[in-house]
């Protein structure tokens, strides 16, 4: 028997250069948290792809390992809030791995202005199940951490530059009319 609930909450971020251009340069973020039958919080997040929605799912130990190891002085939707306001960008990574004879799993890194979160792809989406600060990274994953955190910057920067453009292109063109 399924259960429904009408105490899920929305957290939407908006992200733009300016208050004035908020509407045609901007980075939205829609993410809806909800309780499980153990009363934790999970979020799920949409990200488009070439037009394709896909989901993104964020455990309660994810959260629980992000307050943690931030040394954060937050909890439950603060925490939340303070995740999304500061990663709300990720540069992903994939790795197949072999589990069994014919059988693979991707798993999936994904690196954030803060550190990293790590998980697998499902069906439905990403599940990501734990974070850690880029301090905790050890060996080979410093300098595969430091190159993805780099790429996520750059498109973060080439996004915004773009998008501004692009306004400034169509508010031109506007006003001609």
């Amino acid at each position: 028997m399924a259960r429904y609930t009408l105490n899920n909450k929305w957290l939407y971020i908006l992200i733009a250069p300016t208050k004035k251009d908020w509407d045609q340069t901007s980075i939205v973020s829609f993410n809806m948290t909800y309780r499980d039958r153990q009363g934790k919080t999970w979020v799920v997040s949409n990200i488009f792809d070439s037009d394709v929605p896909e989901f993104v799912f964020y455990t309660p130990h994810l959260f629980a390992r992000y307050h943690s190891r931030m040394n954060l002085d937050v909890l439950g939707d603060d925490l939340i809030y303070r995740y999304f306001k500061y990663n709300h960008t990720a540069s992903y990574s994939y790795k197949r791995i072999k589990v069994g004879e014919n059988q693979y799993r991707q798993d999936v890194t994904a690196t954030t202005q803060e550190g990293v979160t790590f998980g697998v792809e499902t069906p439905v989406g990403v599940l990501f199940k734990t974070f850690i600060s880029y301090d905790m990274a050890k060996g080979e994953q410093i300098e595969d951490f430091t190159k993805s955190e780099q790429a996520r910057k750059e498109l973060e920067e080439r996004y915004e530059e773009d998008t501004y453009e692009e306004y400034l292109f169509y508010k031109a063109r506007s006003r001609k009319k």
